[in-house]
């Protein structure tokens, strides 16, 4: 009863599969778009320091 669920699910998840073409594309066109959507929209996400030495306070 289970394997018609899993034949769809593979093919499901195989169509989602990108071939040769698609990853050259998608690495091409990625980097460029990234650009310009980290705009100050985005910059709450990477605008930010880390202090990866300070201690943490302790929970109360």
């Amino acid at each position: 009863m289970t394997a018609p669920i899993i034949k769809l699910g593979a093919r499901m998840n195989s169509n989602k599969t990108a071939g040769p073409v698609s990853c050259v594309l998608r690495d091409l066109v990625m980097p460029a778009t990234m650009k310009l959507i980290n705009s100050e929209k985005m910059a709450w996400q990477f605008d930010h320091h880390i202090d990866w030495d300070a201690t943490a306070a302790p929970l109360t």
